[in-house]
């Protein structure tokens, strides 16, 4: 049995012995190839070059160092060509920017000139209304046809409300107006002496403002081609003293009106009585 071991270990070690030759026999036998691939190569460039070799070529060996030189004028050459192309890119990028700014600028300022030249004409509508508004205004300033128009309008209205005034003041107090300008004052004068509205008492001043209401009422109706022939007085007589409030229906009875008097309480022998009664937020006539 140990023979036997014996035996296949030292074939087994002849056999590893002889791969091993072997192997380096390959190897070998690859390098031999490569270098006959490679002879085969350099043969057949070689005949290559051989082929197209020019008889007329000098012979003469360049010099190196002048070659070298001038290599490097012309790569610096090279450079100085490559920047100044660079540089032309660049300004012509900068042109063509600029090229296309104005481009830009141009049609906004063709939109601007169409823009204007439709504002310019609508200034022209404008301007001959305005010439139209123009004489209207001074037909209708202060010192136009409505001027005109309200001074005598005023003086007519001051007059009436004199006459309602002078009844229901027994004569002691007038009103004037005052136009100025596009502003209508009120100037009173208590037994000819001019007094500021403000100082007139509550009953004095409705007397004047129920002269005033009256005498307008008269004076649209005379240039109205509609008569106004109903007037509501609210809350007037209870500021009136008692000979006031007869003034008052004495005068109101002499217009051809349908007065309605507003008060709390106060009725008169001569007038119709109309009462107001609310209950539950609901109002009713009796």
């Amino acid at each position: 049995m140990n023979t036997l071991r014996a035996n296949y270990e030292l074939v087994q070690k002849t056999n590893e012995n002889h791969k091993t030759k072997l192997n380096r026999e390959i190897e070998q036998a690859r390098f031999n190839n490569e270098k006959v691939i490679k002879k085969e190569r350099l043969q057949n460039e070689f005949e290559e070059v051989v082929r197209l070799w020019e008889g007329s070529l000098p012979s003469t060996i360049l010099d190196a160092e002048n070659i070298s030189y001038q290599i490097d004028e012309l790569s610096s050459m090279i450079d100085r060509i490559r920047e100044d192309v660079e540089k032309v890119s660049n300004e012509n990028m900068r042109r063509e920017r600029h090229n296309t700014r104005i481009s830009i600028i141009q049609e906004q300022t063709q939109d601007m000139e169409n823009e204007l030249e439709e504002i310019v004409a609508a200034l022209g509508k404008v301007e001959e209304r305005a010439t139209h508004l123009e004489i209207l205004k001074k037909a209708f300033s202060t010192n136009g046809l409505l001027a005109y128009k309200i001074e005598n309008l005023v003086k007519d209205l001051e007059q009436l409300t004199n006459e309602y005034l002078a009844e229901l003041s027994d004569g002691r107090f007038s009103l004037g107006f005052v136009v100025t300008n596009d502003k209508l004052n009120v100037e009173i004068t208590d037994n000819s002496k001019i007094v500021d509205i403000l100082a007139l008492s509550s009953g004095e001043l409705a007397r004047v403002n129920t002269s005033t209401l009256l005498a307008i009422r008269k004076l649209m109706s005379s240039i109205s081609s509609s008569r106004i022939n109903t007037l509501f007085l609210d809350e007037v007589i209870a500021v009136l003293d008692d000979q006031g409030r007869e003034k008052l229906v004495e005068i109101l009875l002499q217009e051809q009106l349908n007065t309605y008097i507003v008060s709390h309480g106060w009725t008169h022998p001569l007038l119709t009585k109309i009462d107001v009664i609310k209950e539950d937020n609901i109002s009713r006539l009796e």
